[in-house]
């Protein structure tokens, strides 16, 4: 189940894909990143669209630490997506 990735991560996110990606998503998100999506990446949101990586942040004032914290973690994602 798409869905099966802890309490966390459910409550915090939610993943929309077609249903003919379904399987490609499991595969893609694995339960271990999620867990560490749901730990580290709240409150930012992501999306990943056509091989592209897009991160967001909600926050109106941008400063040096977010953008860090934002490429910091995206680097991170990335590299997981990568071995997947």
């Amino acid at each position: 189940n798409i869905l099966d990735y802890g309490v966390e991560f459910n409550s915090r996110y939610r993943i929309y894909t077609k249903s003919t990606n379904f399987m490609a998503v499991q595969e893609l998100i694995t339960r271990d990143i999620a867990s560490t999506l749901a730990a580290h990446f709240w409150p930012f949101s992501l999306e990943i669209v056509d091989g592209y990586v897009y991160i967001y942040a909600d926050n109106k004032n941008v400063t040096a630490n977010l953008l860090e914290s934002m490429l910091r973690d995206v680097m991170w994602l990335v590299e997981k997506l990568d071995k997947n």
